[in-house]
């Protein structure tokens, strides 16, 4: 799952913001329903970790309530794992896995690349 640093409008107010630090992308999603979708901003991811999602669950229960929990993800089953299984846009996103990044950004713009584009080289 991925672990991500973010800045949090609270209630989508711009003028009162905490960072949150080692947040996961379920958790962004859940963050994202509270304060609605444009109040979590510069997003970073900084680690992806195995994560078991009932554990997580359980802690995103604890914190955000059970009920609520529920009604977003279900009971049972799988959490968003990434930030495009949670749905967030790409311009978010300050830093991210740069093949993510790129993926993410060619599907939004679904366009072909210039002559340009065409002739670079990416090594790794």
């Amino acid at each position: 799952m991925q672990i991500c640093d973010c800045l949090v409008f609270i209630g989508g107010d711009i003028g009162n913001s905490v960072e949150k630090q080692g947040v996961t992308a379920a958790e962004i999603a859940v963050l994202r329903a509270v304060h609605g979708n444009d109040s979590v901003r510069e997003i970073k991811v900084q680690d992806n970790a195995k994560t078991n999602h009932e554990e997580e669950r359980e802690r995103l229960m604890l914190l955000y309530s059970s009920d609520f929990i529920a009604s977003l993800f279900g009971k049972f089953g799988d959490l968003p794992e990434t930030l495009e299984a949670a749905r967030v846009e790409v311009d978010m996103i300050v830093q991210a896995e740069p093949k993510k990044l790129n993926r993410l950004r060619k599907h939004e713009t679904a366009q072909e690349p210039n002559e340009q584009e065409q002739n670079v080289v990416i090594t790794e």
